[in-house]
């Protein structure tokens, strides 16, 4: 639909009104006119409207108040076009393949309540927008409105555009200026203002209005990640505000959309309804309950794998909206493979905080059946399915437990397991977790729940078309994680002897050892037990990133036997080695705890992981435990599982002797 189209079907302006104003035909074409001309075009195109309606606030005859929620406001420099010429485009608008749809009242309640947008309390607005087939918005309309609805004639209007300036009257009537006018926190603000008059006609009487009408306009780019363009034009009349008023908001709400940037939602292209979406029952239960059971907790096992970027998964199940309104989405992806080559399964982690280790859900996928794992674990509370959505049968858990151990308040968590049946049959898990790092709420999370089920059942998710690349090895590793009621934290002796540090040069010739030359780019501390024979017991090292300097990895050694460490903590609930290197078992589980990091006054609660592998090297029948840690200024999550895989692999393939570490009667 171009500029033309939008303007005679939803105001019913008569066509020969337009004749004058060429060439709405040809998209994307300029051409330049009197003055009278661009104000006809601008007092033509703030007369589009379309969508839904919303009352935020009862509406009272006075101009709504704006709150003070930003740091400051700058004045702006509206320019004025005294050039003699002005300019009219007739915009395409969307992109091929979008659906047109009016924004519903919801969608306009939750954009309403992001920071960046809260100054549009108090006004009446309806919408429009351009969608594509994954939801996501290629341009939109907000109207506001202090008079009927009926009249037609706006307040305000705002266009949001991601990748550029909106497609809209903004980029005629700032035309004359060649460079932005403003700046704002180092952002460019074009900014100008045009004098015009504007009216409609009744449709029952056929008595018309018109007024002189002043428009103060915006126009800039938002600093995001998707550089969303935002254009903003505020009347002066008597459907609008006060002249000055007028100029107050335009100023305030664009330092506002500066400071707060608006996230653009994930919207339907049908339009469809919370109210539409299956309300998928859940059966609460306890972990005392799954433990007293005797459920065996099966593991997916690793034996290949690759990982997968936002952007691939985005491209390979391209029918699924991974987005969450009002949050910015990080994904990351895992897909193991079998001896062949083959997806044995998917796994997509959505967090909604810059360390991916917090995750907010996750969804497991696998061909056949529901995927082994901590989910199905839970699942396990039932019996039988609790729920059918279209024919489809699903399992569905509520359980409330901590997250991580340390001073933070308890999750609840969210788990579906379901079968999608037909040629290929591929089943799936969806674990959410509402807290601090998940979601805000529970009808949140269940509301992503039921519309991913509805996504799912609907369109379906091919394993098949992953392209594998070379599976990467044995080397990766099954990281266990106790999601059982028992935790174990021991006191562990370091032998009955002497322990003391390492020295500087004892650490430095430690890193000349072919299986431990990774620590060389580490600030090394270590310590020394003996027996109180003298015997060698255990070397503890312990690994600093020197940018963050935080604690990132611990290395022991001990002869004989898996160390006396924190490792055994991890792995206790494990009944036997969950991962093999060639003929060596190895136990290899995640650990949860969390820190406490302090600045000023403040006290902030950061969850952290632990990537545990552990085993008794046969050749020299060394017992080696190896951990690396997120931190939320170091490794994500992915990062310290690879660096745990890595230092793990490097230890098996490249044994350590007894000599390299008890090399010197002066380490005795």
């Amino acid at each position: 639909m171009n500029a033309r189209d939008l303007l005679t079907a939803l105001n019913d302006i008569d066509p020969k009104l337009l004749e004058d104003v060429d060439p709405w035909g040809t998209p994307a074409k300029k051409v330049h006119h009197g003055p009278w001309v661009a104000a006809v075009a601008a007092v033509l195109a703030v007369c589009v409207g379309v969508g839904g309606w919303l009352f935020l606030t009862q509406l009272q005859p006075s101009t709504p108040e704006l709150e003070d929620t930003v740091s400051q406001t700058s004045h702006l420099d509206f320019a004025e076009n005294n050039t003699g010429s002005g300019q009219c485009t007739s915009w395409a608008l969307g992109n091929d393949g979008d659906t047109e749809r009016a924004l519903t009242e919801e969608e306009l309640s939750s954009l309403a309540e992001q920071d960046g947008l809260s100054w549009m309390e108090g006004y009446q607005l309806s919408g429009t927008s351009y969608i594509s087939s994954k939801g996501e918005v290629s341009w939109m309309m907000i109207r506001g409105f202090l008079g009927e609805e009926d009249q037609g004639m706006d307040t305000f209007v705002l266009y949001l555009q991601p990748g550029g300036l909106p497609r809209c009257e903004a980029q005629d009537v700032c035309s004359f200026l060649e460079s932005a006018n403003n700046q704002v926190n180092g952002t460019d603000v074009w900014a100008a203002v045009t004098h015009s008059g504007r009216g409609y006609v009744d449709p029952e009487t056929q008595e018309s209005f018109s007024d002189d009408s002043t428009t103060y306009w915006t126009m800039f780019q938002q600093a995001d990640e998707n550089s969303t363009g935002v254009a903003l034009g505020v009347w002066s009349d008597q459907w609008g505000l006060e002249d000055q008023e007028a100029q107050v908001l335009a100023e305030k709400a664009t330092c506002q959309l500066l400071e707060h940037p608006v996230l653009l939602p994930i919207l339907d292209p049908e339009g469809n309804q919370t109210d539409s979406l299956p309300e998928i029952q859940y059966k609460t239960g306890t972990m005392e309950q799954l433990d007293a059971s005797n459920i065996s907790q099966e593991r997916l096992m690793k034996l290949s794998s690759q990982s997968v970027t936002q952007e691939e998964i985005f491209s390979l199940w391209d029918g699924i909206s991974w987005e969450v309104e009002g949050k910015e989405v990080n994904l990351s992806g895992l897909v193991s493979l079998d001896e062949n080559g083959a997806v044995e399964y998917a796994k997509v982690r959505g967090s909604f905080t810059q360390e991916d280790l917090v995750g907010a859900y996750i969804l497991t996928a696998m061909p056949g059946e529901i995927p082994p794992g901590d989910e199905l674990y839970m699942l396990s509370l039932l019996t039988e399915p609790n729920n059918t959505v279209e024919g489809v049968e699903i399992y569905a858990t509520r359980f409330e437990q901590n997250r991580a151990t340390g001073p933070t308040e308890g999750s609840i968590i969210l788990d579906l397991g379901f079968v999608l049946e037909g040629d290929q049959p591929v089943g799936i898990t969806l674990q959410m977790y509402v807290d601090r790092w998940g979601f805000d709420t529970e009808e949140q999370a269940r509301e992503f729940a039921a519309r991913m089920v509805n996504q799912l059942i609907s369109g379906g998710l091919d394993l098949t078309d992953f392209q594998a690349e070379e599976p990467s090895g044995p080397t990766d590793l099954n990281f266990a994680e106790n999601l059982t009621s028992s935790r174990r934290s021991s006191t562990w002796a370091g032998g009955d002897g002497i322990t003391r540090a390492l020295t500087e040069e004892e650490l430095s010739d430690l890193t000349k050892v072919e299986g431990l030359s990774w620590m060389e780019n580490y600030q090394l501390y270590g310590q020394k037990a003996s027996t109180s024979q003298g015997e060698f017991h255990q070397l503890a090292i312990f690994g600093t990133n020197p940018e963050t300097q935080q604690e990132e990895f611990i290395l022991y050694f001990q002869p004989g036997e898996l160390p006396n460490c924190e490792a055994q903590d991890a792995i206790f609930f494990l009944e036997e080695p969950n991962n093999h290197f060639g003929e060596t078992p190895v136990w290899a589980a995640v650990d949860q705890a969390a820190r406490i990091y302090s600045e000023g006054e403040e006290r902030t609660v950061y969850p952290y992981n632990t990537y545990w592998a552990t085993f008794v090297e046969p050749t020299q029948n060394m017992g080696v435990a190896v951990g690396v840690s997120t931190d939320r200024l170091g490794p994500t999550a992915q990062e310290a599982e690879e660096l745990a895989e890595t230092f793990a692999a490097a230890l098996l393939e490249h044994p350590v002797e007894l000599s390299d570490l008890d090399w010197r009667s002066s380490l005795r």
